[in-house]
């Protein structure tokens, strides 16, 4: 169940930083196509975000990648979170999540990076998470 838990926080996080994204850079990214509302695209769009962090981290785990060091880890989320963001941007007619230049890919990267590993720091410190 701990599994299914923090994928939904990571989720809503995701989802969090997207749509504040959305509302403050509303030139640069958009959210919502004409078929998919902006409210609906943030979820589609964080949903897919947080299973390819997720598939990653589970593939780097199979693979025998071992990343020690929290500057490491972070730069490692930071590099695929980035890459997830500009994949899921370059199918904005199913996603509904668009990006005016790759960069932004990398700025919405490194902020869900730090979120994500705001949460995970949150939940260690209240004994939710080993």
């Amino acid at each position: 169940m701990k599994k299914y838990g923090s994928f939904l926080m990571v989720w809503v996080i995701n989802f969090a930083v997207i749509t504040i994204a959305f509302v403050i850079c509303s030139k640069s990214i958009v959210l919502g196509t004409w078929r998919l509302t902006p409210l609906l695209a943030g979820i589609v769009a964080s949903f897919l975000l947080t299973l390819i962090c997720r598939l990653s981290k589970l593939i780097s785990h199979k693979l025998g990648l071992k990343i020690k060091g929290r500057a490491k880890k972070f730069l490692f989320y930071w590099g695929i979170n980035s890459v997830a963001i500009w994949l899921i941007a370059r199918f904005a007619y199913l996603t509904g999540l668009g990006i005016s230049a790759f960069y932004w890919a990398i700025v919405l990267g490194f902020v869900t990076s730090f979120a994500q590993w705001a949460l995970r720091q949150g939940l260690k410190a209240t004994k939710l998470l080993k």
